[in-house]
């Protein structure tokens, strides 16, 4: 988690707004697919313990934010040079990478 953390103040620090938005859109676009999928499968979840949680990530309202977010991305990169669409890239798989290690750190 701290390597995560120290990936995404590096990018925020060292970066522009690209480098920033693709060290964090891979947490908010994962927590609204992966909490979907977890109430698809076991529905009486929403009414949980963590069902307040649950309802905020599965709410229609933030998979609208989520979609605003990727547009204003795609739309602030469209015109940015294959090279550095590439580093973008890679700031957002190694954020993924980090995001995947963060569930997985349960084990």
């Amino acid at each position: 988690n701290k390597a995560y953390t120290d990936f995404m103040m590096q990018c925020a620090t060292q970066g522009q707004l690209a480098e920033i938005l693709m060290s964090a859109l891979p947490c908010m676009l994962s927590y609204y697919w992966i909490f979907v999928k977890l109430v698809q499968q076991y529905p009486d979840s929403i009414n949980g313990y963590y069902g307040p949680f649950l309802k905020d990530y599965t709410d229609k309202n933030y998979h609208i934010a989520c979609q605003n977010w990727t547009e204003y991305t795609e739309n602030l990169c469209k015109d940015y040079s294959t090279e550095r669409k590439e580093k973008l890239a890679e700031i957002f798989y190694e954020s993924c990478i980090h995001e995947l290690n963060f569930w997985n750190m349960k084990k």
